[in-house]
Parts: structure tokens; C-alpha cells; sequence
């Protein structure tokens, strides 16, 4: 069938554009998100610095007062001080990661939690130098021999985080209209699984670098897992295209950033609090700590988040589920058998 010279220059030109769009698109793209992730990690992290991270004192209020007024010296706005009454008052408030860190007074003692990470201690050490030449550090809360960084609660939760969204891709690509049933089925099956890997390689039956309860561990890495997943099929059904970069710059960028990693939101930049807190990968770390640590500090407000996150997402997509997919493109729809119009076969 002769289709005429004028629609065979249609079809040629429609052919130039969509091979211009196949290699400037994915190339936009990928710069983009390049981008933002470079100017998220380096505003964030260049100089990371702490802002009123809490410190107590066990002495009277003038001596917290002279503390106060050191670290000020050394750190304008870098440390909030509150007295406390004695060095058991200051090792519960440690314990429970009220503060990071406490200062006795009478003996020029620093009580610090190693789980903390590092930086935190090494940074207030190095603020009191000036003034306390004696100053003795204790570790009242070491980090276990298989984390000595403090780092296996990051990297599990940026694990669970980068795995659930790498399950949505190909979970949408390899069935893009399963049912609700077994999508759902499957998000569940998969998070489960995710939380269950987690517990036994960062447990005691692996590294023994997460010294938190099993049940715990599979609980929050699962929800964490579920939650990346079903937003990322949200994002997917809701933008097409551009629903994995969106996605990656949510959870992977902003979220992994917002976690702070080894270091506490106190040393994150005012933009950054709320991904601490609000962000699967930030509410996870601080649950995943302090279950091993803290007495569980971050685990409730962790869990409302991750399950509000799910439940939000999930319901996002059941409702998107019962409609039309975003159009796929013509390089999508494939010719039947039988129909094969290439001439060369």
C-alpha cells in the first residue's frame, strides 16, 4: 500500500524526533539527579557542624553557665547545655539519647556514647580542650565490637531503602498491570523477606553489628523496604518515566542525607531536620539505634512514620491500580505475530 510521499516525511521526521528524545531525555535526566545529589551532599556535609546539639553538666547552674560560655567560644551555636544534678542523672539522659554527651564538673570528666559515632565525641573533646587541660573521657555506651564506626545501622537502612526501590523497577517493568491482589501479595512477600536478610547478615547470626532484637530489626528493616517499594510504584504509576528519578531524589538523596549517617540531625542544616525525621531512611537509622542503644529511642515515632508512609502509598496505589496506566510509547507496543511489516524479513 502506497502511503504517499508527504506521510512517508511525517513518519520519517516523528522517527528523527523520538531517536533525538531516546538520547537527550535519559542524558537530562541522569545530570539532574546527579545534580541534586551533589548539591544536597555537599551543602549538607562540606563542613558538617553541630547546631545545639545537647551536652548536660552535672554541677550547679553557674558552673553549666561557664561550660556553655566555652563551647561558645569554641563553636558559636554549636551546643545547648543543661545542668543536671549528678553523674547518675547525666548517664540516664545519655542513656536515652536525651543528650550526647555530659560533662562532670568537679573531676573534668566527659561521659560520651561511643554508638554515637566518632565525630560527635571528637568534636565536643576537642571544643572543652581549651580551659580543661585534664580533661578524661569515659565510654559509657560503646558501640559493639562489630560496628566499632558506628556505621551498620546506616548502611542497613540505605540497604533495605535502595533494595525496595530497586524491587519496585522491576516489579512494574516485569508486570506493569498485575493485579491489586498480587501486587499487594508480592510488596508483602518481599518486605518480609527483606526484613528476615537484614536480621540474620547485620544480627547475631551474621556480623553481629546490629545488637538489637530480631523480631525488631525485621519489623523496622521491612517496613522501611515496603515503604521505598510502594512509593516508588506510586511514583511510577502517577508520573510514568519519571517516577524512578523522582523517586531516587526522595528516598535515595534527600533521604539518605536527611539520615545524617554516623552523625545526629543536630549537625544537619536547618532545611535537612525534617528528612530526618519524616524520610524512611532518617526515622529507620534513629529506630535501628536505638534499639540497640538507646532504649529504643526513635522506635515509636519510626514506626508511625514507615506505616503512615506504607499505608499512605498503598492506598495511593490501589486507587491508581482501578484506572488507565499513563500511555506507553510507541517503542512499548510491539507487533503481533503474524504482523510483522518489516520488508528486509
Amino acid at each position: 500500500m502506497n502511503t504517499g510521499p508527504a506521510q512517508s516525511v511525517a513518519t520519517a521526521d516523528a522517527a528523527r524526533r523520538a531517536g533525538l528524545g531516546g538520547v537527550l531525555v535519559p542524558i537530562a535526566t541522569a545530570l539532574v539527579v546527579g545534580i541534586v545529589f551533589l548539591l544536597v551532599y555537599l551543602a549538607a556535609f562540606h563542613t558538617p557542624l553541630p547546631h545545639r546539639l545537647p551536652v548536660a553538666v552535672a554541677g550547679t547552674p553557674e558552673q553549666a553557665a561557664r561550660i556553655q560560655s566555652d563551647l561558645d567560644n569554641a563553636q558559636p551555636g554549636g551546643y545547648a547545655v543543661r545542668a543536671v544534678a549528678d553523674r547518675a542523672s547525666a548517664t540516664d539522659l545519655l542513656a536515652v539519647r536525651s543528650v550526647y554527651a555530659a560533662y562532670l564538673f568537679d573531676n573534668s570528666e566527659l561521659l560520651y556514647a561511643g554508638a554515637n559515632g566518632p565525630s560527635v565525641n571528637s568534636d565536643l573533646a576537642r571544643a572543652l580542650a581549651t580551659g580543661h587541660d585534664h580533661l578524661t573521657r569515659t565510654d559509657v555506651l560503646p558501640a559493639t565490637p562489630g560496628d566499632s564506626r558506628g556505621l551498620s545501622t546506616f548502611y542497613t537502612a540505605f540497604g533495605v531503602v535502595l533494595v525496595g526501590y530497586l524491587y519496585a523497577l522491576m516489579a512494574y517493568h516485569a508486570a506493569p498491570r498485575l493485579p491489586v491482589a498480587h501486587r499487594v501479595a508480592g510488596l508483602g512477600l518481599f518486605s518480609l523477606a527483606c526484613g528476615v536478610a537484614a536480621a540474620l547478615i547485620g544480627g547475631g547470626a551474621g556480623f553481629d553489628a546490629l545488637p538489637a532484637p530480631v523480631l525488631g530489626i525485621i519489623v523496622v528493616t521491612g517496613l522501611m523496604a515496603c515503604a521505598a517499594a510502594s512509593f516508588t510504584l506510586v511514583m511510577m504509576r502517577l508520573t510514568g518515566p519519571l517516577g524512578p528519578p523522582l523517586a531516587s531524589i526522595v528516598l535515595l538523596i534527600l533521604g539518605n542525607a536527611g539520615s545524617g549517617a554516623i552523625l545526629p540531625a543536630a549537625y544537619l542544616p536547618a532545611w535537612l531536620h525534617s528528612c530526618a525525621t519524616l524520610l524512611p531512611v532518617g526515622s529507620g537509622v534513629r529506630a535501628l539505634q536505638g534499639m540497640a542503644y538507646f532504649h529504643n529511642d526513635g522506635l515509636l515515632t519510626a514506626l508511625l512514620v514507615l506505616t503512615v508512609w506504607t499505608t499512605a502509598c498503598l492506598g495511593a496505589l490501589l486507587l491508581k491500580l482501578g484506572r488507565p496506566g499513563p500511555p506507553r510509547s510507541s517503542a512499548d507496543i510491539r507487533p503481533e505475530p503474524g504482523n510483522d511489516s518489516n520488508p528486509d524479513r
